[in-house]
């Protein structure tokens, strides 16, 4: 049930002005005039017809603050319409990872059901406090006439991703996680 309600929600999520939402902690500490990324490394990146994701595993250090470290995910996605950029702190990866691991096994079931146009997505993608939103990632697979991934920020744009699955992106995380875990930085968290 909680896949369906997704649907709607999403599509409600892509009515919200973008003023309404502000960046994660994550976000904020790595664009602070202060603070400097001291390691990178590209984890991977998946290419559409229609938008392109790179994701970046990335430690920003910022002597200035606490902690003076922390790492995470960079994801820079792109369309033909501009491009935006979020990022995701370490310690949520595996979440994002489930995320897309649940819309895998709700489109079985839905093709299972013989469902054929939806929106399927997955509780951890679903942000109920629309006064409160996050500049974050959202995701949803469309099992229409062109199926895949639509992801969003909850700004203007939509990321279409046709003919690309969750399974896709959930193995990007992953090796973006590992990728991540590699780092020799320090251990920032």
């Amino acid at each position: 049930m909680k896949f369906l309600l997704f649907g709607s929600a999403f599509l409600l999520s892509m009515t919200l002005a973008h003023a309404q939402v502000r960046p994660t902690a994550f976000e904020a500490y790595a664009q602070s005039p202060t603070a400097k990324t001291v390691w990178s490394n590209e984890a991977g990146r998946l290419t559409s017809t229609e938008a392109t994701l790179v994701v970046t595993a990335v430690v920003i250090q910022d002597a200035m603050r606490t902690p003076s470290g922390m790492k995470g995910l960079r994801l820079d996605l792109s369309t033909t319409d501009g491009s935006d950029r979020v990022y995701i702190a370490a310690h949520d990866v595996p979440s994002v990872k489930q995320g897309f691991d649940e819309i895998s096994a709700n489109v079985a079931l839905f093709k299972g059901l013989g469902v054929s146009s939806t929106y399927i997505g997955a509780a951890q993608f679903w942000h109920p406090d629309r006064t409160n939103l996050v500049h974050t990632t959202s995701a949803s697979f469309h099992t229409g006439s062109a199926p895949g991934i639509t992801l969003s920020t909850y700004g203007p744009l939509r990321f279409r991703f046709p003919g690309h699955t969750a399974s896709e992106f959930s193995a990007l995380f992953q090796s973006a996680l590992t990728t991540l875990n590699r780092d020799e930085s320090g251990g920032y968290r």
